[in-house]
C-alpha cells in the first residue's frame, strides 16, 4: 500500500521528516528524522518532496540537503499509517489509520426466479479473506488468506468445521475444488516460481500438478476433470494443463493468448467457454468467453468487475459477477444483457462462488475502515 512521506518545520530551522517503514513485526511505522533545511533549490533527497520553506527555515546550512541524527522509530498500532502531521513543537503527531476488513458471507440463491436470499456472516474479523471456492456437494467453502501469511482454509458452510490446510511462509493461493470434490488445486511459490499444486482436504497428499519456469497462476478446472486453464504471469497468456500427460509435458500455451493479460476464473458446465477477466486493477468492464483453443469473445457488462467474482449458472447459460461498488449482476450469455442480483454498494464483492445446484451463492465483501489518532510525546 503507498504511503507518503511528510514534512514539518520548526522555529528552529530543523524539519521533522516523516518516513513510513516496514517494522519487524509487519506493521508500518513512521520514522522521525532531524533535517538541516536548505533554500529553495535544495536537492531532493530519496523519498522528499518539494516543498516552499517559510523564511526561519533558512537559518540552516542553505548549501546541504543530508537528512543528520538517528531516526527514531514510533510503532501505531494498524496496518497503515496515513496523513501524517506533527505540531509545530514537535510534542504531538496526528495520524490515521486505514485496514480492510473482509467477510464471508453465503446465502440461499433460486436460481429460476435469480433472488438472492439474505445473506449471513460466515467468517470474519482481522483476517482478509481471499479466492474462495465452493465444494461441489455445497457442504464446505475453501479460501484463502491475503495476509502477512497467505495459507489455505476450509470452512463449513453452517459455519462449523474450521480447518487450516498449509499453514508455512509459502504463498498459497488461489484454491479451487476438483469436480469430484476430492482435491483442491492452488497456486504457490513452494519450490521456487508460482507452480500449480493440490492437496486434499483433510491436509494430506500435498503434490506438485503442473511444473513451470515461468510463474503459473490462477487454475480453473474443466467439468470433467481433464484439463485445467491457468495463467502464464510473464508472457500474460493462458495456459492449459492435460493432468493425463506425464507432468513434463503438461503445461501447453494457448496461441493467441499472449499479450492479453487474462485471468480464467470459472469454466461452464458445459465446457465450452471459461469465464476470464482483466486484473481489477485495470478497470475493465468487460467478461471474456474463451474456448479452450484459445478463442476470445468479449462481453461489455458496463461496470468495473473483480477478476475473482466470477460463477457459471449450473444450465451455462449466465455469469454472476462482482461489479465494483455496486453489488452482484448477472449476464445473460446468449442476449449479453446485464441484470443485478443483488444491491451492495457500500462494500466490494471481490470474490463469488456458486454450488453446483446453483442454490448457494458465498463471497466475500470487502471494506476500508480507519481511524484519527493522537500520539503525545513521552505517553
Amino acid at each position: 500500500m503507498r504511503l507518503t512521506t511528510f514534512l514539518r518545520y520548526f522555529p528552529s530551522g530543523a524539519v521533522r521528516v516523516i518516513i513510513p517503514a516496514h517494522a519487524a513485526d509487519s506493521w508500518f511505522s513512521a520514522r522521525l528524522l532531524r533535517h538541516p533545511v536548505g533554500d529553495r533549490r535544495r536537492r531532493h533527497g530519496p523519498g522528499l518532496s518539494r516543498a516552499r520553506y517559510p523564511p526561519e527555515s533558512r537559518r540552516r546550512d542553505q548549501r546541504s540537503g543530508r537528512v543528520s541524527g538517528e531516526p527514531e522509530s514510533i510503532v501505531v498500532p494498524a496496518r497503515t499509517a496515513r496523513s501524517l502531521s506533527l505540531s509545530r513543537d514537535g510534542r504531538t503527531m496526528l495520524y490515521g489509520t486505514a485496514a480492510t476488513e473482509t467477510t464471508l458471507v453465503i446465502a440461499t440463491y433460486d436460481r429460476v426466479s435469480g433472488v438472492m436470499g439474505s445473506p449471513q456472516v460466515l467468517l470474519g474479523g482481522a483476517q482478509q479473506i481471499d479466492y474462495i471456492d465452493v465444494s461441489p456437494d455445497a457442504k464446505w467453502v475453501a479460501f484463502g488468506t491475503a495476509d502477512r501469511q497467505e495459507d489455505l482454509f476450509l470452512v463449513r458452510t453452517d459455519g462449523t468445521g474450521f480447518r487450516q490446510l498449509t499453514d508455512d511462509g509459502y504463498r498459497d493461493r488461489g484454491p479451487r475444488w476438483s469436480p469430484d470434490g476430492s482435491r483442491l488445486m492452488f497456486y504457490s511459490n513452494r519450490g521456487g516460481p508460482y507452480n500449480l499444486w493440490s492437496i486434499r482436504p483433510d491436509g494430506s497428499r500435498l503434490e506438485i500438478v503442473a511444473r513451470s519456469q515461468e510463474p503459473l497462476l490462477r487454475p480453473t478446472w474443466s467439468p470433467d476433470g481433464r484439463l485445467v486453464m491457468a495463467k502464464n504471469f510473464d508472457r500474460g497468456s493462458l495456459i492449459m494443463i492435460d493432468l493425463e500427460k506425464p507432468i513434463e509435458q503438461r503445461v501447453q500455451e494457448l496461441k493467441g493468448t499472449e499479450g492479453l493479460g487474462l485471468i480464467p476464473q470459472a469454466w461452464s458446465p458445459d465446457g465450452r467457454f471459461v469465464a476470464a477477466a482483466l486484473e481489477t486493477g485495470d478497470k475493465a468492464a468487460n467478461i471474456f468467453m474463451v474456448t479452450p483453443a484459445g478463442q476470445v469473445r468479449r462481453m461489455p457488462v458496463g461496470s468495473d468487475i473483480w477478476e475473482g467474482a466470477l460463477a457459471w449458472l449450473p444450465d451455462s447459460s449466465g455469469v454472476l459477477f462482482g461489479a465494483s461498488r455496486i453489488g452482484i449482476n448477472l449476464l445473460d450469455v446468449a442476449t449479453g444483457k446485464v441484470r443485478q442480483v443483488a444491491a451492495r454498494p457500500r462494500v466490494e464483492v471481490p470474490s463469488l462462488a456458486l454450488s453446483d445446484d446453483g442454490r448457494t451463492i458465498v463471497f466475500t465483501e470487502m471494506r476500508m475502515v480507519g481511524d484519527l489518532w493522537i500520539m503525545a510525546k513521552g505517553r
